[in-house]
Protein backbone atom coordinates (compact mmCIF):
# COMPACT_ATOMS: atom_id res chain seq x y z
CA UNK A 1 0.00 0.00 0.00
CA UNK A 2 1.58 2.82 -0.72
CA UNK A 3 -1.19 5.67 0.50
CA UNK A 4 1.43 7.05 3.11
CA UNK A 5 3.98 7.72 0.48
CA UNK A 6 1.45 9.51 -1.74
CA UNK A 7 -0.14 11.58 1.17
CA UNK A 8 3.60 12.77 1.61
CA UNK A 9 4.67 13.42 -1.85
CA UNK A 10 1.14 15.44 -2.08
CA UNK A 11 1.75 17.46 0.85
CA UNK A 12 5.54 18.11 0.14
CA UNK A 13 3.76 19.23 -3.66
CA UNK A 14 1.40 21.69 -1.77
CA UNK A 15 3.74 22.96 0.97
CA UNK A 16 7.24 23.28 -0.84
CA UNK A 17 7.22 22.73 -4.37
CA UNK A 18 4.79 24.70 -5.55
CA UNK A 19 5.99 27.62 -3.68
CA UNK A 20 9.75 27.23 -4.70
CA UNK A 21 11.95 27.77 -7.30
CA UNK A 22 15.20 25.91 -7.30
CA UNK A 23 18.47 27.18 -8.76
CA UNK A 24 20.96 23.80 -8.50
CA UNK A 25 20.21 20.41 -6.97
CA UNK A 26 22.29 21.41 -3.61
CA UNK A 27 19.46 24.16 -3.37
CA UNK A 28 16.51 21.48 -3.27
CA UNK A 29 18.00 19.30 -1.39
CA UNK A 30 18.28 22.11 1.30
CA UNK A 31 15.75 23.37 1.29
CA UNK A 32 14.03 20.16 1.55
CA UNK A 33 15.85 19.44 4.76
CA UNK A 34 14.60 22.70 6.50
CA UNK A 35 11.12 21.53 5.49
CA UNK A 36 11.53 18.35 6.58
CA UNK A 37 13.09 19.75 9.99
CA UNK A 38 10.05 22.15 10.48
CA UNK A 39 7.70 19.34 9.84
CA UNK A 40 8.89 16.97 12.19
CA UNK A 41 9.42 19.40 14.89
CA UNK A 42 7.42 22.59 14.84
CA UNK A 43 4.78 21.48 12.51
CA UNK A 44 1.15 19.70 14.34
CA UNK A 45 -0.61 17.28 13.46
CA UNK A 46 -3.94 16.95 14.58
CA UNK A 47 -3.47 13.09 14.43
CA UNK A 48 -0.80 13.17 17.30
CA UNK A 49 -2.98 15.66 19.62
CA UNK A 50 -1.98 18.45 17.88
CA UNK A 51 2.02 18.25 18.73
CA UNK A 52 4.56 17.62 16.51
CA UNK A 53 6.15 14.28 15.22
CA UNK A 54 8.79 15.15 17.89
CA UNK A 55 7.05 16.65 20.41
CA UNK A 56 4.99 12.91 20.18
CA UNK A 57 7.78 10.85 20.59
CA UNK A 58 9.95 12.55 23.64
CA UNK A 59 6.22 12.68 25.30
CA UNK A 60 6.59 8.55 25.01
CA UNK A 61 2.86 8.51 23.17
CA UNK A 62 2.16 6.32 20.25
CA UNK A 63 -1.27 5.75 18.30
CA UNK A 64 -3.55 3.54 18.92
CA UNK A 65 -3.71 0.66 16.03
CA UNK A 66 -6.88 1.89 14.71
CA UNK A 67 -5.39 5.19 13.71
CA UNK A 68 -2.46 3.71 12.32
Amino acid sequence: DNAVDESTNRILKAELVHRETFGTTRELRAKLSDYVHRYNNFRIHSTLGYMSPVEFREAGLSLPESSK
